[in-house]
């Protein structure tokens, strides 16, 4: 997309946070510091989760992890988010439900976060607000099947409005990014 394109430049340009892109050195240290930091959520995951079992909670305690984007991570010459790339739209999504199920289940095919309050409020046996979007993924937890509706993404740059756009990922793998330029994209990700 143009965005990419003109995104992809200033990272080249001006660097990422004070630290320079330009060489291959550059993003290694990039890399290298992207999975430091992976590696010290996952200890403070660790660390939550063993917590809870010494305290004997771990199975009644709903644990969920997300994020609220993806990271490019230098593919594409990109970093952070702010693209319809794949990085930077998958996000992980983990729900831990002990009462529900000991296996480790994945739901293959697109989610999204808009069905996150509908599945925590379905595993806590509460009623749902009527006016609350989203769906809740607990059947798809249970047994696995792919979702079967569309997700939409939306991503807004308040320094290039023209850049604004929508992408519908459909359940088929089709998706389809529209601009506020008039740009338009079509992937089958298949």
């Amino acid at each position: 997309s143009p965005h990419a394109r003109r995104y992809a430049a200033e990272l080249h340009a001006d660097g990422f946070k004070r630290f320079p892109l330009r060489t291959p050195a550059d993003a290694r240290r990039l890399l290298a510091n992207y999975y430091g930091l992976v590696t010290l959520v996952d200890r403070a995951v660790g660390r939550i989760l063993a917590a809870l079992d010494a305290a004997g909670q771990a199975d009644n305690t709903l644990v969920v992890f997300t994020s609220d984007h993806g990271e490019q991570v230098g593919d594409h010459a990109l970093v952070q988010k702010g693209t319809f790339y794949e990085q930077s739209t998958r996000i992980p999504l983990m729900l831990r439900a002990p009462w529900l199920s000991r296996q480790q289940v994945m739901v293959d095919g697109p989610v999204s976060l808009v069905d996150l309050v509908p599945t925590v409020l379905d595993l806590m046996q509460v009623d749902r607000p009527a006016h609350l979007q989203g769906s809740s993924l607990t059947t798809a937890m249970q047994h696995p099947a792919r979702p079967t509706r569309d997700v939409v993404i939306e991503w807004n740059d308040a320094k290039h409005p023209d850049e604004d756009g929508r992408s519908v990922v459909s359940a088929d793998g089709w998706k389809l990014n529209r601009y506020r330029s008039g740009h338009v994209e079509l992937y089958d990700l298949n």
